[in-house]
């Protein structure tokens, strides 16, 4: 073997090597923005479903002093407990998700869940808290403040998992698998008018 074929079949090892690092890289990567994603979902979640905790002491509270702003409150809770609260995040990426949930499956009804928690949320957003109880007015502000963080936060690792995996590189080598395209979630962020 003469030194030309030697230093050509060297080169190609490198290479070769280089390709197969820098693929375990980006898909250790993508597995790592998966999980982030997840979590972000799942505190997106929780963040939504202490809303629907907070608002239910709202409408408790306003039942008596103000049964239309109570009514349009528990309306809007019906409606948004009325979808599984992760089909706002759209699939989920689970190979088996909860199979004995009742109803449709999370991604068939996330455009009318993002709607009904948006509705929930101006209501929230336009109500007066000065008739609230001091600490139900914070609550009300805390939570609102974490729906709001928590959406970004997701939305930020929604953002760069499918940057990395629209990438040429990545979709040609498949490196994601079969997990789901992670979707962004449209909840609209309202400044309180009472508070």
């Amino acid at each position: 073997m003469s030194a030309e074929v030697l230093l050509v079949v060297v080169a190609l090892v490198i290479l070769a090597v280089t390709a197969l690092l820098a693929a375990y890289l980006t898909a250790h990567r993508l597995d790592r923005l998966h999980i982030r994603t997840d979590l972000a979902r799942a505190a997106l979640i929780g963040a939504l479903e202490r809303r629907h905790t907070v608002t239910a002491a709202i409408v408790a509270e306003l039942g008596g002093r103000d049964p239309a702003s109570a009514q349009r409150l528990s309306h809007a809770l019906a409606l948004a407990r009325a979808h599984p609260t992760d089909s706002v995040t759209g699939t989920d990426p689970r190979p088996d998700p909860d199979p004995t949930r009742p109803g449709p499956p999370a991604d068939d009804g996330a455009p009318d869940a993002e709607r009904a928690e948006n509705t929930l949320g101006t209501l929230l957003a336009g109500l007066d808290v000065a008739v609230l109880p001091v600490d139900l007015a914070a609550e009300l502000e805390d939570v609102s403040d974490r729906v709001a963080m928590a959406r970004s936060f997701y939305n930020d690792a929604v953002r760069d998992t499918r940057t990395l995996r629209e990438k040429g590189t990545v979709r040609a080598l498949r490196l994601a698998g079969r997990a789901p395209m992670p979707d962004y979630v449209e909840l609209v962020d309202h400044p309180h008018a009472g508070g």
